[in-house]
């Protein structure tokens, strides 16, 4: 398994998975608008061609978010979220960012549950951010 930059050629792959994964996933011209903004950064986790996971990231010396992440159905549980994560945390150190951001929502229990393992501490609720639920806030302070 490797991790690098997302390319065009990923698109797909990376709309297949994120519908899979989420209720209100990014349309392929969400990602590709993204792909062209210059502080925005997906990086992907593939082995033989297949894209496994995603995550993509918001990366500036002031803010560092962890916009989406997600992994493909079948090859959930086998550590690619935690790859990605540890993958965050050394580009946060890189860019010189003193804390990670990120949303998720109360029913995406591994999801929490892998941020807290991380490190990645609630700082608070953002009411129905997601329409239908709320959103946890949570951070990580690089710097402990």
């Amino acid at each position: 398994m490797i991790l690098r930059d997302l390319n065009l050629d990923d698109l797909d792959q990376i709309c297949e998975i994120e519908n899979q994964s989420f209720s209100n996933p990014w349309s392929k011209e969400m990602f590709l608008g993204s792909f062209l903004s210059p502080n925005y950064r997906t990086i992907v986790s593939e082995e033989n061609g297949e894209i496994l996971g995603y995550m993509s990231i918001i990366a500036t010396k002031d803010i560092f978010e962890i916009i989406n992440i997600a992994v493909k159905k079948e090859r959930r549980n086998l550590k690619i979220g935690t790859t990605l994560i540890l993958k965050a945390k050394e580009i946060c150190k890189n860019v010189n960012a003193s804390q990670i951001y990120l949303e998720v929502r109360p029913s995406n229990t591994p999801a929490i549950n892998l941020y807290k393992k991380q490190g990645f501490k609630v700082d608070g609720i953002r009411p129905k951010y997601y329409g239908d639920e709320d959103a946890i806030l949570m951070s990580y302070d690089s710097e402990d």
